[in-house]
């Protein structure tokens, strides 16, 4: 009787495993992983979006200093004692 018992648990639960395995690990994906990917890559493309900004503003810092620094060595170019060279 006892073998009988413990072979029907198995088929019990070999039959319970293969119905819904493949359901359970379908909605795992759809309700955890596909929705986890999707966030990770809507952060990762804003972070590429924010260092692509990042550079910009440093570019357009660049100009202007380069700028400046032009406009100063032209402002000092008839100034006594200095050349426009001796500024940088």
């Amino acid at each position: 009787m006892t073998s009988q018992w413990l072979r029907l648990c198995a088929q019990f639960r070999a039959q319970f495993h293969a119905q819904f395995h493949d359901q359970i690990h379908a909605q795992i994906h759809a309700q955890i992983i596909i929705p986890t990917v999707k966030v990770i890559i809507i952060e990762v493309i804003e972070a590429i979006k924010v260092l692509e900004a990042i550079k910009i503003i440093k570019a357009i810092k660049v100009i202007k200093a380069i700028k400046v620094i032009e406009a100063i060595k032209e402002g000092h170019k008839g100034h006594k004692g200095h050349r426009g060279s001796d500024i940088i």
